[in-house]
């Protein structure tokens, strides 16, 4: 449901399926005894130990791992150890000093891995960098802004004060949202054909929506100039 709703571009965030996929993977780690069965069955050449991993199948170190796992998928999406570890601290009901350095240390590594494997061929270089890019300052590369699709404006230092207040105004939207949920969870309809012509629905109706803002709104061309007061630079 997460990959297919990221790939159908609905409105349900792409970081969400970074935090199932985390979640996921970390948990099955903890099930020593099935992730054996699978390697081995996968390739029986492969011998590996179901005592190693078997410590961990408790409940205590499973929260903890789909904990860290979670925080690491915010990471990732973001390319942000800090976010992760910011996310695991809001959404876990109890915290201490150790599961804080796991999911940083989680986190940290995740973001490794996806710098190293977005890597430019035969460089060294890692750059943090997420999965969802949300601009960059480094403007030096700049060569041709007609093919470089990958340039997108710098972020600047008078902007941040804006994007304070678009997170006050998110986080109080998604208040309002959370209690509207709540309130029409007692009215939704529990047969499970009905949820599905729902989610249909929803689907349809978000495809439709962006389809009609893609199509009536006019794309201001890269010129390398981070300006659209020119006429000239409009067009569909």
């Amino acid at each position: 449901g997460s990959i297919l709703s990221t790939t159908g571009a609905l409105a349900s965030g792409s970081e969400a399926a970074m935090l199932h996929i985390g979640a996921g993977v970390s948990s099955g780690i903890t099930r020593g005894e099935s992730l054996s069965s699978l390697i081995q069955h996968l390739s029986p050449c492969l011998h590996f130990s179901r005592h190693f991993l078997g410590m961990f199948h408790n409940d205590r170190d499973r929260r903890d791992f789909i904990c860290a796992g979670a925080g690491a998928g915010m990471a990732t999406a973001f390319g942000a150890p800090i976010s992760g570890m910011l996310f695991a601290l809001e959404a876990a009901e109890k915290w201490n000093g150790r599961l804080m350095w796991r999911v940083f240390l989680a986190s940290v590594a995740s973001t490794l891995v996806l710098s190293a494997s977005k890597a430019e061929v035969n460089t060294v270089d890692i750059k943090a960098a997420g999965l969802l890019d949300l601009g960059k300052r480094d403007t030096s590369g700049f060569t041709d802004p007609e093919n470089d699709t990958s340039f997108q404006a710098p972020i600047m230092v008078w902007e941040v004060g804006f994007f304070v207040v678009v997170g006050i105004l998110g986080g109080l939207c998604a208040s309002i949202l959370k209690t509207g949920f709540t309130v029409i969870s007692h009215f939704r309809s529990k047969h499970k054909f009905l949820r599905l012509l729902e989610v249909i629905f929803v689907s349809c109706l978000s495809s439709s929506v962006m389809f009609w803002v893609a199509w009536t709104t006019p794309q201001c061309r890269i010129s390398g100039d981070w300006t659209c007061a020119d006429p000239a630079l409009w067009g569909t």
